[in-house]
């Protein structure tokens, strides 16, 4: 008897230069390999490898966040699924296709023009002003400053946020009504940590393009008990 082996096609964006990479993967050359999906800019790559349960682990770029999002899904969700999205969970926003080629196509096709709207309501107008590599390949992270723009530093935005939104009772966290919350924060690379010193509930805030200062600048609560990272199952 002779075993039809399953495949699927993957797709992701590449952060630094835009393109969408897209690549092939079948059930039987993923057993036991890592597979990388690679950009021919070389500044980004997808991974993806079984765990040791048999699940498959998605190590995906993210074109708003600075680090790559993890995703675990079940083998038959990933290979039987006609057409599945994973998404960056700050922009709600898809990071990933996995299905047909032809349904990829369409779904990159609707992914260009829902990032040109938000490109356009952040104000820019390319992408290269979103991603956080500069043409020498260095993070602009690394500079001493850590400015976005201008004289606003990144713990100026930080600190106004939290103001304003303490102000109007709009941060929550796991202090219960006889405790006196406490928020503060600290710049942890390009992430912005959020933390109540009275209960120690946190939250992390990516800030490493110019679309997650703005995506932060438009919060309209805190929410420090919420859980940011999850698996997908199946």
């Amino acid at each position: 008897m002779i075993l039809k082996s399953k495949d699927t096609t993957i797709a992701y964006r590449c952060p630094y230069c835009g393109k969408c990479i897209k690549g092939i993967v079948g059930i039987f050359t993923l057993t036991g390999d890592v597979i990388k999906l690679k950009c021919d800019c070389g500044y980004s790559e997808l991974t993806i490898e079984y765990t040791p349960d048999k699940k498959i682990r998605l190590l995906v770029p993210c074109i708003f966040c600075p680090t790559p999002h993890t995703y675990i899904i079940g083998n038959g969700i990933f290979f039987d699924r006609e057409m599945l999205t994973l998404d960056c969970a700050y922009a709600d926003f898809s990071i990933c296709f996995i299905g047909s080629e032809e349904d990829i196509e369409k779904a990159i096709e609707e992914s260009n023009r829902e990032l040109s709207d938000l490109l356009s309501e952040c104000g820019l107008d390319d992408y290269d002003k979103l991603h956080i590599l500069n043409r020498s390949g260095r993070d602009i992270w690394d500079d001493d400053d850590d400015y976005i723009s201008g004289d606003i530093s990144v713990e100026d935005i930080v600190r106004f946020m939290l103001r304003e939104l303490e102000a109007d009772g709009l941060i929550h966290c796991r202090c219960n009504e006889y405790q006196l919350p406490q928020y503060d924060f600290k710049i942890v690379g390009a992430t912005a940590r959020i933390y109540c010193k009275t209960c120690g509930s946190r939250r992390d805030y990516p800030l490493g393009s110019s679309l997650c200062v703005n995506a932060f600048l438009h919060l309209d609560k805190i929410d420090l008990t919420a859980e940011t990272d999850g698996e997908t199952d199946g």
